[in-house]
C-alpha cells in the first residue's frame, strides 16, 4: 500500500487543505478562514441523504459567506455567481459524495495476507502519521499481525525525494521513484516470498 488512505476521506481533504495552504505564503489570517468555510462546506457534503438539499444549502452558505472570503480564494476571472455555482458542481458530484464519505476502515479490516503500508514523511495528501496509524489498526483489529508500516523520511505522495512536499514541485523533481522506497518494497517482497 503506497500513500493508501485509513481513515475517511472527508477528514484527508481537510487536513490536507490545511497542510497544503500552509506550505503557500498566504498569511495566517487568511488560511484560518479559508480552513473554515472549507471545512465547513466539507461538513454539509459528507453523510449527505438528498443531492438537492445539498446543493440548495450549499448555495445559500457560500452566498452568505463569499464576501468574507479571503481574498486570495476569491475568483478572478469568473462571476460570483458562476463561481457558486462552479464549486457547487464541484462538492455534488456522485464521485466526491462517494469519496468523502468513504471509510476504509471496513475494508482495511477484512485483510488477512501480509501487507506493506509505506508514506512519505512530506506527504501532504495522504498525511502519514493519521493513515498509516489507522490502516495498522484496522489490520490488527482483523487480528492481521503480518503488517509492516512504515515512513519514509523526505518523501512526497508520489514516493520523490523532496524539498517542500508541495504538489508545485513533483514537475521539477527528475527523480521518478525513490531508490530507498523500492529498497524496502524489494526487500519486503524477498522476505514474504521465502
Amino acid at each position: 500500500m503506497l500513500a493508501t488512505p485509513g481513515i475517511i476521506r472527508s477528514k484527508i481533504l481537510k487536513k490536507q487543505r490545511e497542510c497544503l495552504l500552509r506550505l503557500s505564503e498566504i498569511p495566517e489570517h487568511e488560511i484560518k478562514k479559508e480552513i473554515k468555510y472549507y471545512n465547513e462546506a466539507l461538513d454539509m457534503v459528507t453523510n449527505v441523504k438528498d443531492v438537492q438539499s445539498l446543493k440548495s444549502e450549499l448555495y445559500k452558505y457560500l452566498e452568505n459567506t463569499f464576501e468574507d472570503f479571503p481574498t486570495h480564494f476569491k475568483p478572478d476571472k469568473m462571476s460570483k455567481e458562476d463561481y457558486l455555482e462552479a464549486s457547487i458542481d464541484d462538492l455534488t458530484t456522485p464521485w466526491f459524495l462517494y469519496f468523502c464519505n468513504y471509510d476504509p476502515a471496513p475494508t482495511l479490516e477484512k485483510v488477512s495476507c501480509c501487507v506493506l503500508a509505506l508514506n512519505g514523511q512530506k506527504d501532504w495528501q495522504v498525511q502519514p502519521k493519521e493513515n498509516l496509524s489507522a490502516i495498522s489498526d484496522a489490520l490488527i483489529r482483523r487480528g492481521n499481525k503480518n503488517i509492516t508500516i512504515n515512513e519514509i523520511p523526505n518523501l512526497n505522495h508520489l514516493f520523490q525525494e523532496c524539498k517542500t512536499g508541495a504538489p508545485e514541485e513533483y514537475g521539477s523533481i527528475k527523480q521518478i521513484f525513490s531508490p530507498v522506497a523500492l529498497e524496502e518494497i524489494l526487500n519486503w517482497v524477498i522476505i514474504h516470498v521465502k
